[in-house]
């Protein structure tokens, strides 16, 4: 394994264990992107030898202005639940926020609480545009379908309360 991205971190003699030194991290930040449409076009360029993953691939252009300047940033105190991620940004310039986490219309983000577009980033992930300076960004959970059944049941419910009150001042007046 010498000379390959793999450094050992653990062996019992039997097994060993590598640390994979290019790993991209689970969120970064970045100003790089190329924009592809359609499924086919999205996947072979994801699978073409140009593909950086440093670079997203996004379906729709989003609104910063790229520079070949080098960006620093930090992402600090990230914090996962079932329906809520949070974390502080820190960004020298605009640049998109990636978060590895999986694309899904349920999905809501806030920067410093205003609501904000997710971009479906390298096909199947999240980003946001965040602006220069600190922020906090929050993602939340909130698909349409759980306040649809939320409704569906609150109807439910006044309508069976309403068959039993009607139930029961049947029963006084005919008896």
């Amino acid at each position: 394994v010498e000379g390959l991205p793999f450094k050992k971190i653990w062996t019992d003699g039997t097994y060993d264990i590598f640390e994979y030194k290019n790993v991209i991290p689970r969120i970064f930040i970045t100003d790089t992107y190329v924009l592809e449409s359609g499924q086919q076009k999205i996947l072979n360029y994801l699978y073409s030898s140009n593909f950086d993953l440093s670079t997203l691939v996004l379906e729709e252009k989003p609104d910063i202005n790229t520079t070949n300047s080098k960006n620093t940033w930090s992402v600090q105190n990230v914090k996962y639940d079932s329906a809520k991620i949070s974390m502080k940004v820190k960004t020298d310039k605009d640049a998109l926020l990636f978060l590895s986490d999986s694309y899904y219309p349920g999905w809501k983000a806030y920067v410093d609480g205003k609501d904000t577009k997710i971009y479906r980033a390298d096909y199947a992930f999240r980003s946001i545009v965040v602006s220069k300076g600190e922020h906090e960004v929050v993602f939340l959970y909130k698909p349409k379908s759980f306040f649809y059944g939320i409704i569906g049941s609150g109807i439910g419910i006044l309508v069976l309360a309403t068959v039993w009150i009607l139930g029961i001042y049947k029963k006084k007046i005919s008896g």
